[in-house]
């Protein structure tokens, strides 16, 4: 279930700063493009199929935009050039699934302890990856089982 939760979300990507205003009826679009142009980004309004918040309104957080383009190249092409140059206050990632956001987390915080065999952890696609070893081979986390680090 997750599996094909995850393919759906395979041309979105989603947009996470501080402070970008939210106002009634407005156009998540032309934000998004916007936030995109403050990073060196260009994104042609033809490039979104479509573009919405997410979460609840509130009044001491922005929400993040989930923008879905046309076409996976297009948005393959958008997040390898904002991680090439990554000038932006905004973030921008792959738009993928609570649990394995959760997955992703959890590999995260291992990494920032210094015994911790993981050296990087990151999602490509729609996966999950760490890498134990600099010369080694990156491993692919599907479930909590997959891999648990433990600490010498």
């Amino acid at each position: 279930m997750d599996a094909s939760n995850q393919y759906s979300r395979r041309n979105c990507v989603l947009i996470s700063r501080p402070n970008i205003d939210e106002h009634t009826g407005e156009d998540t679009n032309t934000i998004a493009i916007k936030v995109a142009k403050e990073g060196g980004l260009t994104i042609e309004p033809s490039d979104i199929d479509r573009s919405h918040r997410i979460g609840k309104p509130g009044k001491k957080k922005s929400r993040d935009i989930v923008v879905k383009f046309v076409s996976y190249q297009s948005k393959f092409v958008q997040v390898r050039k904002h991680l090439r140059q990554n000038k932006s206050k905004a973030y921008i990632n792959e738009h993928i699934t609570s649990y394995r956001g959760e997955l992703a987390y959890q590999c995260v915080l291992p990494k920032k302890d210094q015994h911790s065999p993981i050296i990087d952890t990151w999602t490509y696609d729609g996966n999950i990856f760490v890498k134990t070893d600099l010369k080694g081979p990156m491993i692919r986390i599907n479930c909590h089982k997959d891999y648990k680090p433990s600490t010498t």
